[in-house]
């Protein structure tokens, strides 16, 4: 092991452990490099909430093929090339290139370029602008059991051993030389590569996933080395012409990649980590009396060489001085493990003989000196780490620690008094601590307003799993926030979290606890008197005690993610669930976390019931905020033993990721599989999709759309032959579906009908549509209509502008959910990025005649509320629609959706305080394209501009329109329904700082104070005013400065008229913030 000292300082910190919407997620920081081992669904969210940044990150390592472990490494990859990386590495198991090539339709860069750096047949290099960005893919494939090294740099060299179960099928592909094969020509099937030739095709994919260059596809045939000429040149995208060259505008997505095989599936690694060893200091006394002389014979010593000296009293009189003789404080590199097992793969581990060096109890280990191992972490389940043959295992690597003190003292606390060495992290058992502190606080802050609506997060029943475990010898629980220091060697600590993010109780007795803290807190007061007079509103409201019965009214709507983009602390990426009685579940998009969010929501019990009814999965579009959460649900619904019908509704590339991917299969049984049942929406995007009678015959009505079949064979998704589907079906390469979805023959045409009519009966609809949006690339929206005499509508827009499809397909509805991407000074963003601002959205609900509307997937750059404007009035007297904002895991019926027009003072008071956070790269995601895919690009035109929306732009506020504003904090805050007694738009004053700001919030205050006690006859108050503290200064419940004074009163009066008496208003003029983000804090995405 080299020698060095350079950057020898480092520590491992625990940023997530497993739980219900994390997974292990250990962050590794030297001084000048960064190492990430586990990347699960929300290790993003993670590192936002732990305030930690991705810069400097130098490598990324995944223990195994599980989608836990890994789920959140497209989101981790694009953020960090966002935040200006010049390389990232990716070490994981056998199918890491096959896992990053079924992303090819979904994740993508405009300006981020991956190609295969020369002779080095396993690295991948992302260019990107100036910078260069060079993730090595690196996918171990090594005989079970033994160690390679996969990683090497000056700071840590990683070695990881493979373990395999014993159980499984040997890899059916054939190992032999690359043999030849040709990509360009029709008969091409990847299915029947050998295994050195597939992973190259990987790769090879891989490698176009973020280019844009014409390059060659080389071929067997040729030197796969020949340069590539330079110049340009038109031409189809998706078509090879005849001189071999693509324009790589898209990776090659014409031909399904096979499924991994059992081995790449099942394998686990254990990564084995070492510092370089560490030079001492120099000791010049010890040095004379050794008799080292002075000069080059000292730097030998320094440099790790031994030398003779002469010695008269050493036998020949010669002396050997090594150098930990002169040296001190030195030695070998602090060693750390991961070990990642099941039970499958625990006789693998057992058998090794790798860890022999690191055990120094080991009987076969040998007369070398074992190596210290300073810590061990454990991503293992309860049944290995209880298991006497692991313990056993474990014991052979001694009794010495390093992680010792305050972490010591902490284990106490819970009945642990044990020196940890070994750290458990449990992938079955674990605590259901809320994680995400943030969004877990303001729903215990929002309860006080209704807690039907906005309900705690489930954190379990709080009984601590070390109550009867017996834990072997210094060994305890990983926790978030341990740092363990590695070199030099030192106390173990957690450390704390943020002022700002105050841990969440971990039982309901506790929450409620908390809830009444928040209730009695007094720079809590104005919020809570605000939650009073909102509730005794809804009191008074007539629609309380004698509530209007509407078609849908008993339709639930959970909104599990509310944000765009990027996950923030507050608010994760787009999901909503409707639960519609007489039809069933619905869920409409899941980004990244859904499941996590599920599981907040419902708890265990709550999912499975969740699960039995789940009838219906639409993604509106490919963009990774969407979709990348599907696979996760897919699979832990099938874990959980559910296996009635399930429709997945969305593009065919949504189609292609499921075929191409194999852990959410895994758990099925082909039965299973044969319920999941995929209808594409381009193919029911031309008008309504509308019952038919159940004896009338499916022939006449599957007539072939010739428009349909071109747009299917312009995608390049070739489709198999019965005989070839078959065949990948036995050796191993394909599992679902059991029919081909691609292709125009009249046959799919055939199955395609049957499966939507099936759907509609299986459902209890009337009809259902999914019309073209106006957004980047190829997004639809959803249109479900019930049967008579239930005979509600439910219309969901995903991204999209103003849209007249959406509106004409949703007239009349029940529920409209829009997105409201972007406030109302931002149209010309909104229209670039293919969004809508919030006038926009409450605009197309007026228009489709919308009953409720419900806004969605707002920019994190509004952290926790976004500014609303205030309605105007209808120039046609129809009905004004209810409208609501919503928040995570809020869940909310129809028929109480007109509370929130009350609700909405409180929740303005509330989040008064609105600003970016430290470490949140999401705030500023929406303006660039960090969830950019292959379908963006086909939805521009040949001169790179969008196609403009017919959609007449939202009017102008005149000066007869007002619009209602709470100024607290030097931000403004529409609220909906509060007329203002002054004309026009009040200016906005931007303040040089923020002590500026908290003084003139002060002075407004006073001088309101001072107006009302001279209306009222009394004397000014304005001297013996107390300025109320900064809230950004006290925690996670700050104080937030007190609203206008009158406003309950007239938001009150506005919310107990009924609908009918009141009239429509457009939306308001823009509504500008005093402060923008800190550019400082929050790095800019990559346009």
């Amino acid at each position: 092991m080299p020698t060095d000292n350079s950057h020898s300082n480092w520590h491992v910190r625990c940023v997530s452990v497993p739980g219900p919407d994390t997974d292990l997620s250990l962050h590794v920081a030297f001084d000048n490099a960064r190492f990430l081992f586990g990347c699960g669904e929300g290790t993003q969210r993670a590192f936002v909430q732990k305030r930690l940044g991705l810069r400097g990150l130098n490598a990324i390592f995944l223990p195994n093929s599980e989608s836990r472990t890994r789920g959140g490494l497209p989101g981790v990859l694009l953020t960090a090339a966002d935040a200006g990386l010049d390389r990232v590495d990716v070490v994981g198991p056998p199918d890491t290139s096959h896992y990053l090539a079924t992303l090819r339709t979904s994740v993508m860069r405009q300006v981020l370029h991956l190609f295969f750096s020369p002779g080095q047949g396993r690295e991948l290099i992302f260019r990107r602008d100036r910078f260069e960005v060079e993730p090595h893919c690196t996918s171990v494939y090594a005989a079970p059991g033994t160690a390679e090294v996969v990683y090497q740099t000056p700071n840590l060299t990683v070695k990881a051993v493979t373990l395999i179960p014993n159980s499984v099928y040997p890899d059916p592909r054939p190992e032999g030389p690359p043999e030849d094969w040709d990509p360009t020509v029709p008969s091409f099937r990847p299915s029947q590569l050998s295994r050195p030739n597939l992973e190259r095709w990987r790769k090879m994919i891989v490698q176009d996933l973020f280019g844009r260059e014409l390059r060659p596809r080389p071929t067997y045939k040729t030197d796969p080395e020949a340069p590539a000429p330079s110049p340009r040149q038109a031409t189809n995208p998706f078509v090879y012409p005849p001189n071999g060259y693509i324009n790589a505008i898209r990776a090659d997505s014409r031909y399904l990649l096979p499924l991994p095989s059992e081995v790449e599936q099942a394998t686990d690694l254990v990564y084995i980590c070492q510092a370089p060893d560490v030079r001492g200091k120099f000791d010049v006394a010890r040095a004379n009396a050794l008799r080292v002389p002075n000069g080059p014979a000292r730097g030998r010593l320094v440099r790790g060489e031994s030398l003779e000296v002469d010695d008269p009293s050493a036998p020949g009189g010669k002396r050997t001085v090594r150098p930990e003789d002169c040296l001190i404080g030195g030695g070998p590199g602090a060693v750390f493990i991961l070990v990642s097992c099941t039970a499958d793969t625990l006789p693998a581990l057992l058998s090794s003989g790798e860890f022999h060096a690191y055990q120094p109890l080991s009987p076969i280990r040998g007369e070398t000196e074992a190596l210290k191992v300073h810590l061990m972490v454990h991503r293992v389940p309860r049944v290995i780490w209880r298991d006497p043959r692991y313990q056993a295992w474990m014991n052979l690597f001694g009794p010495d620690t390093q992680v010792r003190g305050s972490f010591l003292a902490y284990c106490s606390t819970l009945a642990h008094t044990r020196t940890p060495q070994h750290l458990i992290a449990d992938t079955e058992d674990y605590a259901n601590d809320a994680y995400f502190t943030s969004t877990a606080w303001n729903s215990v802050q929002l309860s006080l307003i209704n807690w039907d609506i906005f309900p705690f997060p489930y954190v379990g029943n709080g009984s601590s799993r070390f109550e009867g475990d017996t834990l072997p010898p210094n060994t305890s629980f990983l926790v978030p926030n341990l740092q363990v220091k590695m070199h030099p060697a030192g106390q173990a600590e957690v450390v704390p979290n943020h002022e700002k993010d105050r841990s969440m109780p971990n039982n309901p007795k506790a929450i409620e606890a908390a809830r009444t803290e928040v209730f009695l807190a007094d720079d809590m007061e104005p919020y809570v008197k605000a939650c009073v007079k909102a509730r005794d509103a809804t009191f008074r409201d007539p629609r309380f005690k004698a509530p209007p019965t509407f078609p849908g009214d008993d339709i639930v709507v959970t909104t599990l993610g509310t944000g765009s983009a990027l996950p923030s602390k507050y608010r994760n990426v787009s999901a909503t669930h409707l639960d519609i009685p007489g039809t069933g579940g619905i869920l409409l998009d899941c980004g990244e976390g859904t499941l996590g969010q599920l599981r907040r929501r419902f708890g265990p019990d709550g999912v499975r019931k969740l699960y039995s009814d789940l009838k219906m999965i639409f993604i509106s579009h490919m963009h990774a905020d969407h979709h990348l959460g599907l696979h996760a649900i897919l699979e832990d619904r099938f874990k959980q033993g559910f296996t009635s019908p399930l429709y997945i509704l969305g593009p065919n590339r949504i189609a292609m990721g499921m075929q191409e991917t194999a852990t959410w299969q895994r758990p099925a049984s082909d039965e299973a599989l044969e319920n999941v049942r995929f209808i594409n929406t381009f193919r029911t995007q031309k008008e309504p999709i509308v019952t038919i009678d159940e004896n009338s015959s499916y022939n006449s009505t599957f007539e072939t759309d010739e428009s349909q079949v071109r747009e299917t064979i312009s995608a390049n998704l070739m489709g198999l032959s019965a005989e070839d589907m078959y065949e990948d079906y036995l050796n191993g390469a394909r599992r679902w579906p059991l029919v081909e979805t691609v292709g125009g023959s009249v046959a799919v045409n055939r199955a395609h009908w049957s499966t939507v009519y099936r759907m509609i009966k299986d459902l209890g609809l009337w009809s259902f549509h999914t019309p073209f949006v106006d957004h980047r690339g190829k997004a639809f929206g959803l249109v479900l209509q019930g049967r008579r005499p239930v005979e509600w509508k439910v219309v969901y827009s995903g991204d999209t502008m103003p849209c007249d499809a959406l509106i004409e397909s949703g007239k009349n509805a029940t529920l409209l959910i829009h997105e409201a991407t972007l406030e109302d000074d931002k149209p010309e963003l909104a229209a670039v990025k293919g969004h809508s601002t919030f006038s926009q959205a409450i605009d197309v609900g007026r228009r489709m005649k919308a009953r409720n509307i419900l806004l969605n997937h707002f920019s994190q750059r509004y952290p926790k509320v976004p500014k609303l404007p205030a309605p105007s009035p209808d120039e046609e007297g129809s009905v004004r629609p209810i409208i609501s904002i919503s928040f995570d895991l809020m869940s909310i019926k129809l028929g109480d959706m007109w509370k929130m027009a009350h609700y909405m003072d409180p929740i303005s008071e509330l989040f008064a305080e609105s600003e970016a956070e430290e470490g949140d790269n999401s705030a500023e995601a929406v303006e660039h394209d960090v969830n950019a895919s292959v379908e963006d690009e086909e939805g521009l035109a040949n001169d790179g501009k969008r196609t403009k929306s017919s959609t007449p732009k939202t009017p102008a506020t005149t000066a007869t329109e007002q619009e209602s504003i709470i100024q607290g904090h030097g931000r403004k805050y529409a609220l909906t329904g509060i007329p203002m007694k002054t004309k026009g738009q009040m200016p906005v004053k931007v303040y040089a700082s923020k002590a500026e700001r908290i003084q003139a919030r002060e002075m407004r205050r006073a001088a309101r104070k001072r107006a009302a006690s001279e209306a009222s006859g009394g004397s000014p108050e304005g001297s013996t005013h107390e300025p109320e503290e900064s809230p950004s200064s006290s925690g996670p419940m700050a104080k937030r400065p007190k609203s206008d004074e009158g406003l309950e009163e007239l938001q009150s009066s506005q919310a107990e008229l009924p609908a009918s008496s009141k009239d429509d208003q457009k939306g308001a003029g823009p509504v500008k913030s005093d402060e923008g983000l800190d550019e400082s804090q929050s790095p800019k995405a990559e346009p």
